[in-house]
C-alpha cells in the first residue's frame, strides 16, 4: 500500500539522507543535483538559475539594513567611531563572508528563493528536517506570520570533541569572551607593549605595500630573502631596480609562524638582505598601551550607545517579505559588537591609526584586497593620516558568489558621511575581473589594470606526458585540498567510495591547502601520497585535477589544458572562478566522479584555452609601472 500523500505540505529536506516518506512537494535544501525522486525540487539549482536576481536582492538588503533608522539615526551613524568612519563596515554582517562552514548567508539566499515558490503556490503547512537550529527559528517565525502550520525534526549532530577550555570559552557570554581575549592579547603581546617604536623610513621611501605575513615561498624561509607568493616577480623587480619600498605585514598565526616571535625573526632577516632598499615591518609589533586604551574606549563607546536587541531585530525583516533574518545573524552581530570579534576589529583600527601616523607621507599604498574588516580600518587610517593614492589588489580571482567583493550599487553613490571606506583604485588583474566589477556597479573610473602577479606560469604550457601511468591503466589524480577541512574530507571520502566500488586504479596525489593539516590515517585504503611541490611540477605528472568549488587552483589546471573536476559546494552554490566556463565538470557524489573520469577518456581533442583571455600576463609589468609611476627595468 502506497504511503498517503499529504496535500499542500511543503517539506524542506536539509539532510544528507533520503526523505523517508512521500510528500506533495519536497524541497532539497543542500544539493544542486540529487539522486532522489525526480519530482523533488532542488533549491540550490533554482538559486543558480536565478543567481543575478537573488544576489542583487541580498546585497540590497544589506544596504537597507545599514541605512535603517533607529531612534532618529541610521544604523551606520549609530556605529560611528570616528568622524567619517562607521564601525558598521567592520562587522561580519557587512563583510558578507559566505565561504565558510559557519556562514548563514547562503541560507538567506535560499530562503528568498523558497519564499517565491510559496508565494506562487501557498501551502497549508511547512515541515523542516535539519540540523540547523537557526533555520528552524527563522521558518517558525515565518510560518507564524503567514499563518501556516509548522513542524520540524532536528537532526542531532555528531558531537565533535574539542578542548574543554575552548568549549567553556564558547559557552560564555560575549562580554566575557571579549574580556578574556583582551587579557590574552596583553599577555601575548607584552614584549611589544613596553616598547615605543617609530618607523625609521626616510623621506625617500614613498611606496608602501601592505599584506599578510603569509604566502611566503619556502625558499624565503630558508634563505631570509623576501620571496612573496602575493607579489611574485613584482617584488623581485622592485628590488633589482633599486626602488625604495616599504613592506608592511599583518601577522596572522600559521603553521610556519605559530607566534609573532617566529615571524619577527624572519622579518629581521628580510631587512638584513634588503640592502637598505627594502624595509620590512610587522605592524602588530607597534602595539602599545595607548593603542590598547584607545581600543577599550571605542569598545565601550559602541556598547554604551548601541540599541537593544528588540529594536535591532525589527530591522532584519526583508522588504516585501515575511522573512525575518535575525535568528540567522544574531550571533554574528553580538560577536562583532560585544565579543572577541569586536576586540579584534577595534584593535586593528587603533593600531593602523597609530602605525600610519609614524610614516612619512606616502605617495602610493598598495594592499592585498579581500574586503576583510581590517582593510576597512586600513583605508580609513591611511586617508586620515594624509597619505596619497591607495590601491586595493584582489590577488587571485573575483568569483561571482564571493559576496565580500560586492555591494549594492547605491553604496558607491551614497553621499553619507560614514560611507563605505574604499581605496582610490582597485587593480583588476584581467578582463574577467574587470567585467565582473563593472557589471556589479563598481565605478569604472576607479578600476585600473594590473598584471596578474600569481598567474604568469600559465604562459608556460606543461608537457603533461604522463605515459607511465597510462600504460599501467592507472589514472593519476591531483587532489587540491580546500581551506575548509570539511570540504577536503568530503572529497577524500568520495574517492574512497570510487576506489571501493569500481575497478578504476587511482594513483592519488594530495596537495594540502597552505596552513591546513589533514590527517590521512583514516584513508589508508587509498593509494595516496602527500606533496607540497609546486603546481607546475605536479601538473606534469597528473592526468586529472580534482578540486573544491571555490579554489583558484582550478584556474591553473584549466588553462594548463588539464581535465578538471570540481566538487560542488555542499550548499549548492557555484563559487568556482570558472563559473559558466565550458569543459569544467562539477560533481556531487562518487558516481558522478566516476562518470566524469570516463567522459575524459572519450573526449576528443579540444581547442587550446588561452589564459590571456582571463588575466593580464605581460611579465615586463607595464601596467604595474604605470600604477606605481616607477621604472622596473
Amino acid at each position: 500500500m502506497k504511503a498517503e500523500i499529504k496535500k499542500n505540505v511543503f517539506l524542506i529536506w536539509d539532510s544528507g539522507n533520503v526523505p523517508s516518506s512521500k510528500r506533495q512537494k519536497v524541497f532539497i535544501w543542500n544539493n544542486i543535483h540529487h539522486e532522489y525522486d525526480p519530482s523533488y525540487i532542488s533549491i540550490p539549482k533554482l538559486v543558480d538559475e536565478n543567481a543575478e536576481k537573488l544576489k542583487s536582492r541580498y546585497l540590497e538588503w544589506i544596504y537597507d539594513l545599514g541605512e535603517s533608522n533607529v531612534a532618529g539615526k541610521k544604523v551606520i551613524d549609530h556605529l560611528e567611531v570616528r568622524k567619517g568612519f562607521s564601525y558598521w563596515w567592520m562587522t561580519s554582517i557587512a563583510q558578507k563572508f559566505n565561504a565558510s562552514d559557519s556562514s548563514e548567508v547562503n541560507n538567506v539566499i535560499k530562503l528568498l528563493q523558497f519564499e517565491s515558490l510559496v508565494n506562487n503556490n501557498p501551502p497549508s503547512s511547512i515541515e523542516l528536517v535539519t540540523e540547523n537550529k537557526r533555520l528552524i527559528l527563522v521558518l517558525k517565525d515565518y510560518c507564524e506570520r503567514r499563518k501556516l502550520d509548522f513542524n520540524y525534526s532536528l537532526i542531532t549532530k555528531p558531537i565533535e570533541k574539542e578542548p574543554i577550555v575552548k568549549a567553556i570559552y564558547k559557552a560564555m557570554p560575549y562580554y566575557f569572551q571579549a574580556f578574556i581575549y583582551f587579557i590574552w592579547t596583553i599577555i601575548n603581546k607584552l614584549p611589544y607593549l613596553l616598547k615605543f617604536k617609530k618607523s625609521s623610513n626616510s623621506p625617500e621611501f614613498k611606496i608602501c605595500f601592505i599584506d599578510v605575513f603569509n604566502h611566503l615561498d619556502e625558499k624565503s624561509i630558508e634563505t631570509g630573502k623576501f620571496i612573496s607568493n602575493y607579489w611574485t616577480i613584482l617584488a623581485e623587480k622592485l628590488f633589482s631596480s633599486k626602488n625604495k619600498i616599504t613592506w608592511n605585514h599583518n601577522y596572522t598565526g600559521s603553521k610556519s609562524f605559530p607566534n609573532i616571535g617566529c615571524a619577527s625573526k624572519l622579518n629581521k632577516k628580510f631587512n638584513e638582505t634588503g640592502a637598505s632598499m627594502q624595509e620590512h615591518y610587522i605592524i602588530d609589533e607597534y602595539l602599545n598601551i595607548f593603542v590598547l586604551l584607545k581600543m577599550v574606549r571605542d569598545y565601550f563607546k559602541i556598547n554604551l550607545k548601541i540599541f537593544r536587541d528588540e529594536q535591532f531585530k525589527k530591522l532584519f525583516h526583508v522588504n516585501d517579505s515575511s522573512i525575518c533574518l535575525w535568528y540567522l545573524f544574531c550571533d554574528e552581530w553580538h560577536d562583532s559588537i560585544k565579543g572577541r570579534g569586536a576586540i579584534v576589529n577595534l584593535l586593528k583600527l587603533a593600531l593602523f591609526e597609530y602605525y600610519f601616523s609614524t610614516f612619512k607621507k606616502q605617495k602610493v599604498g598598495v594592499y592585498v584586497q579581500e574586503n576583510q574588516p581590517w582593510e576597512m580600518a586600513l583605508v580609513y587610517a591611511w586617508k586620515m593620516n594624509g597619505h596619497e593614492k591607495l590601491i586595493g589588489v584582489p590577488h587571485t580571482t573575483v568569483r561571482f558568489w564571493d559576496l565580500r567583493y560586492f555591494y549594492d550599487p547605491k553604496t558607491y553613490t551614497n553621499g553619507s558621511l560614514n560611507k563605505l571606506p574604499t581605496p582610490d583604485f582597485i587593480a583588476v588583474n584581467g578582463p574577467v575581473a574587470k567585467k565582473i566589477y563593472a557589471d556589479n556597479g563598481f565605478p569604472k573610473t576607479s578600476l585600473v589594470e594590473a598584471e596578474a602577479l600569481r598567474y604568469f606560469h600559465l604562459n608556460k604550457k606543461i608537457s603533461n606526458s604522463n605515459t607511465a601511468t597510462k600504460k599501467n591503466n592507472e589514472v593519476t589524480v591531483l587532489i587540491s585540498g580546500d581551506f575548509l577541512l570539511s570540504t577536503t574530507h568530503v572529497m577524500l571520502n568520495m574517492l574512497s567510495t570510487v576506489c571501493e566500488n569500481s575497478n578504476i586504479n587511482l594513483n592519488l596525489i594530495f596537495k594540502p591547502h597552505p596552513g591546513q593539516h589533514v590527517n590521512l590515517e583514516k584513508y589508508s585504503d587509498l593509494n595516496i601520497s602527500v606533496s607540497n611541490d609546486s603546481l607546475s611540477n605536479l601538473f606534469e605528472i597528473c592526468d586529472v585535477v580534482f578540486s573544491s568549488n571555490i579554489t583558484s587552483v582550478a584556474i591553473d589546471a584549466y588553462y594548463q589544458q588539464l581535465p578538471l573536476i570540481q566538487i560542488n559546494d555542499r550548499n549548492g552554490f557555484n563559487m568556482s572562478p570558472l563559473r559558466n566556463m565550458k569543459d569544467v565538470i562539477y560533481v556531487n557524489n562518487s558516481s558522478e566522479f566516476k562518470k566524469a573520469l570516463f567522459s575524459f577518456e572519450k573526449k576528443t581533442e579540444q581547442k587550446e584555452r588561452d589564459a590571456n583571455e582571463y588575466f593580464f600576463l605581460n611579465k615586463d609589468l607595464p601596467k604595474w609601472e604605470k600604477i606605481l609611476d616607477i621604472n622596473l627595468l
